[in-house]
């Protein structure tokens, strides 16, 4: 069959279609057999209704057009065709994160910590170039992605991280507004300032690669839940607990980075996607983690095997149509439609549970070689009374030895901690020793453990014995302390650095605050401004706290 054609495009097979648009797979054709495959999104007719919506759309996909880097998803053509709005773009032989994380899982792998990192490198690295773009006057362009979310970072077969719809975001969300007076999109990926509806800038692209690196080191959604209202009041509320207390794997220190790009108040957030690209970077050369694009390709030729070899027999791509049906909103994550279960054949055998009738005969039991041994009743009294009478020492055995094994014998605990080398204190008495350590004597009534660590906050457990012997060991995940700086200088506007990473100016107007940051760890503070002697110390949190530094400086 013939694709249908598309202006100067044949369409070879939708890939998604939802409110806003279709997309396609195209095929671009020139002189001299010249072919290219491209993506063409269409915009739906319904949205050219509104002049203004046009407007915006045409203005922003030609803002996005100008981007020209290696993780931006390039936009070649924007124009209209048979009533139809359309942008073509380049087609990336890859994935989305999303459903890179789908298909490990579905081969039962997890996803690496540091190719996960790589993936939100790679998404800043493209923002960052998004954020600074200027035009040919050398006027900033103020590009905020406003929709970054895993669904639209894609990952390459050979390790590359592509972001796309930069700028469609805005006269999407406008058109939603001004069609509806509420909000509209993908609710868990938005900063606190987006989702009140307030103006955005580059920082709230920050806070959502924050979300996305969260959840992909923990594999834990962050705010999503049951509803769209529960969603966007967990936005708002932006209660963020360190990663490492949903996954041992992860270090204080990425908790630190992680904590700092998802801050509520935008002025204590992460300054920029480049910020945050250079801690993540620091991150993976400190622990001499794997987590180049070298390390990438493998695991996605790995993960996508079966789909590459087919591509390879066909010499064509292998996809699939990724529509979203019509009540669905764009970008919810939607499941791959299930195989129904084929048809059972009248003749097949049932299950055994089924095929058994409901009264079984009681009149014959079968031995280990299959012949068949009649029930037969005693044959006098005392036969019955012995045998009642063997059960019933038999049962009092059992009481004797369930009661001393579950009220009287002593029992044993291990308690662990993450981290290990924690003190353990049982029922306010002395110290049992540090973890991992095994409690023995422990009578049969309810203990409380208090689970201590310099660095950490202080866990308590209760734990109930109703058995003697070993008891099912406690493993304990210890909260790390988190502290912050709050600076003011003499005269202000000196710029603060933390471990050689840019925080803010100081003002004259409240203190700098610099934070979350870990207790327990030492951070070096310089302070800088022209004219002055530059301040260079190190600062050390013994528990959760906020330090004030107050500088006069010197001049020179």
């Amino acid at each position: 069959m013939i694709a249908p054609t598309f202006g100067r495009y044949q369409l070879i097979k939708r890939l998604a279609a939802g409110g806003m648009a279709e997309v396609f797979l195209a095929r671009q054709s020139g002189i001299s057999g010249f072919e290219k495959l491209v993506v063409v999104k269409r915009i739906l007719p319904n949205l050219a209704e509104s002049s203004e919506f046009v407007a915006m759309f045409l203005q922003e996909a030609r803002t996005a057009a100008r981007l020209n880097h290696p993780n931006v998803v390039q936009i070649f053509d924007v124009g209209k065709q048979d009533d139809f709005y359309f942008i073509a773009m380049e087609y990336v032989h890859g994935e989305d994160v999303r459903r890179v994380v789908r298909q490990a899982s579905t081969m039962g792998r997890i996803l690496p910590l540091p190719l996960a990192i790589r993936f939100c490198i790679g998404a800043c690295e493209a923002l960052e170039y998004a954020h600074g773009k200027r035009d040919e006057n050398g006027r900033p362009l103020n590009i905020v992605h406003r929709d970054v979310s895993p669904q639209n970072i894609l990952v390459t077969f050979e390790g590359g991280v592509k972001v796309i719809d930069f700028g469609i975001a805005k006269a999407a969300d406008h058109m939603q507004r001004t069609r509806t007076g509420v909000l509209k999109g993908k609710y868990s990926y938005m900063s606190p300032e987006q989702a009140a509806g307030t103006p955005v800038d580059r920082r709230s692209d920050v806070f959502a690669v924050g979300v996305i690196l969260y959840e992909l080191c923990t594999g834990q959604r962050l705010f999503k839940r049951a509803t769209d209202l529960s969603t966007l009041n967990a936005v708002s509320a932006c209660r963020v607990d360190p990663p490492s207390s949903r996954n041992s794997a992860i270090g204080t220190d990425l908790d630190v980075i992680l904590l700092r790009a998802l801050s509520k108040d935008r002025e204590q957030r992460t300054g920029s996607c480049g910020q945050l690209q250079l801690e993540l970077e620091e991150y993976l050369t400190k622990h001499r983690l794997p987590g180049s694009s070298a390390h990438l390709a493998p695991f996605m030729r790995e993960i996508y095997a079966e789909r590459l070899a087919e591509e390879a027999r066909l010499g064509v791509p292998v996809l699939e149509d990724r529509s979203v049906s019509p009540d669905i909103k764009p970008g919810t994550v939607t499941p791959s439609p299930r195989r129904p279960a084929p048809p059972v054949p009248v003749d097949s055998p049932r299950p055994i549970s089924s095929a058994l009738p409901l009264r079984a005969r009681p009149a014959a039991l079968t031995n280990h070689d299959d012949t068949t041994i009649l029930a037969r009743p005693f044959r006098s009294r005392r036969e019955l009374t012995g045998v009642l009478g063997g059960c019933v020492a038999l049962v009092a055995a059992l009481v004797c030895v369930f009661l001393y094994r579950h009220l009287v014998s002593p029992a044993t605990l291990l308690v662990s901690s993450d981290p290990p080398g924690a003190t353990v204190v049982v029922d306010d008495g002395a110290s049992s020793g540090e973890t991992p350590v095994t409690l023995s004597g422990l009578t049969h009534r309810e203990h409380r453990l208090t689970i201590k660590k310099n660095y950490f906050e202080t866990a308590t457990k209760l734990v109930r014995i109703d058995g003697g012997g070993d008891q099912t060991p406690l493993v304990v995940k210890l909260v790390p302390l988190i502290g912050a700086l709050e600076v003011t200088t003499d005269p202000p506007g000196a710029t603060v650095w933390l471990d050689r990473v840019v925080v803010g100016r100081t003002t004259a107007n409240a203190p700098l605050r610099a934070g979350p940051l870990a207790a327990g760890k030492d951070y070096r503070l310089v302070i800088a401004l022209d004219g002055y002697e530059d301040v260079d110390e190190s600062v050390r949190f013994e528990r959760a706290q906020t330090v004030p530094i107050d500088r006069k400086l010197k001049r020179r």
